[in-house]
C-alpha cells in the first residue's frame, strides 16, 4: 500500500492500484489481491460499519468517519468517529462489545 497514491485511492482507481499491488508483491497473487481488497474496505467503509482489533486481551471497536484515506510519512488511515472502544456504546454492559451485537437497547 505503500506506493499507491492517496489520489488514486480516494478516487477508486482500483484497476491501477492493483497493478500496483501485484508489482509490489512480486507474483504473490493472494497476498496482492487481499492487500487490494482490504484497502477497498477501508476506503468505502461508512459509518455503519464496525471496525474492531484486539489489542491488551481485549476486543476494542470503532466506527470511521466520513471522509477520505489520509496519509503521513509512515501509513494511510481514516479518522474514526470517536475514540477506539472497549464497551458498549453506553458505557456498560459486556466489554468489547457494541450494544448492536448484543441485541439490547443500552
Amino acid at each position: 500500500m505503500a506506493h499507491q497514491s492517496l489520489d488514486d485511492i480516494n478516487t477508486g482507481r482500483w484497476d491501477r492500484i492493483a497493478v500496483q499491488i501485484r508489482q509490489e508483491h512480486a507474483g504473490k497473487i493472494h497476498v496482492a489481491t487481499n492487500d487490494l481488497h482490504r484497502l477497498k474496505d477501508i476506503t468505502e467503509s461508512t459509518a455503519d460499519d464496525i471496525w474492531i482489533t484486539f489489542h491488551g486481551a481485549k476486543l476494542w471497536w470503532t466506527r470511521l468517519a466520513p471522509g477520505p484515506v489520509e496519509g503521513d510519512e509512515i501509513s494511510k488511515f481514516r479518522r474514526t468517529l470517536d475514540r477506539w472502544q472497549d464497551r458498549s456504546e453506553s458505557g456498560f454492559g459486556r466489554p468489547g462489545l457494541p450494544s448492536c451485537w448484543l441485541g439490547s437497547r443500552e
